[in-house]
């Protein structure tokens, strides 16, 4: 126990006098055991703040690039929609256009032929409207060049 009562009063913590042996309070052993580590800049606490700080920093640079990643994926989906939205646009456009010509070509062939022929010439309308989109779908994909290249 003698060494006991060396590295305690070291420490500042006085044996209480006990029955055979000096007897130390718990509470007041523990407390100046963590004073004096605070107090002499224990390398466990500032090793700690060290490594705390060290990870604060990573995570700040992480942080960092990632939103700036962020900021530039988030610029390009805002010009992506605003192109998009300008190819609808015109989509709906062109869709109103052709609706209007078609009703124009209605009017027109309504003034020429005569009612009685009238169910045949749109019938005839509507497969020439049919045979346009599949050949305006060819022409998208390429093949009606292929086609026509074809049958010459």
């Amino acid at each position: 126990m003698k060494d006991l009562d060396i590295k305690t009063t070291l420490i500042g913590v006085a044996p209480v006098k006990g029955h055979r042996e000096p007897v130390y309070k718990e509470d007041e052993l523990i407390d100046a055991v963590a004073e004096k580590m605070i107090l002499q800049n224990s390398t466990m606490f500032t090793d700690k703040a060290k490594d705390t700080n060290i990870d604060y920093e990573r995570a700040a640079e992480v942080l960092d690039r990632n939103k700036a990643l962020y900021q530039i994926a988030l610029k390009d989906f805002g010009d992506k929609s605003y192109e998009l939205s300008k190819n609808i646009k015109n989509a709906t456009a062109n869709v109103r256009d052709s609706a209007e010509k078609l009703a124009q070509g209605l009017v027109k062939c309504q003034k020429v032929a005569d009612f009685n022929n009238l169910e045949r010439y749109v019938l005839l309308l509507e497969r020439a409207a049919s045979a346009m989109t599949i050949l305006a779908d060819l022409e998208k994909n390429g093949k009606l060049e292929r086609i026509s290249q074809a049958l010459k």
